[in-house]
């Protein structure tokens, strides 16, 4: 079973990372965020899959999807008070 879980990054920016629910937390796939990077140069984002969890591609792509559109919606209603 996999748990979607969000962690705090050093930056400070949220970076979803998807875990196995086993006890493990083995990670299946990590996302980075786009950046503008004015110093180094700007970032598309991506989302990142580990070796062994290939065939879950398109399980680990709607979950992705899914947890950026409740950030976005989070961020905005926070924006709005």
């Amino acid at each position: 079973m996999i748990n979607n879980e969000f962690c705090g990054a050093v930056d400070g920016l949220s970076h979803p990372k998807l875990v196995l629910n086993d006890g493990s937390n083995m990670v299946v796939a990590r996302g980075h965020r786009s950046n503008v990077g004015l110093v180094f140069g700007s970032t598309p984002s991506a989302s990142r899959i580990f070796p062994n969890f290939e065939h879950l591609v398109d399980i680990i792509l709607v979950t992705y999807v899914l947890t950026e559109k409740i950030r976005k919606d989070g961020e905005k209603n926070r924006r709005r008070g």
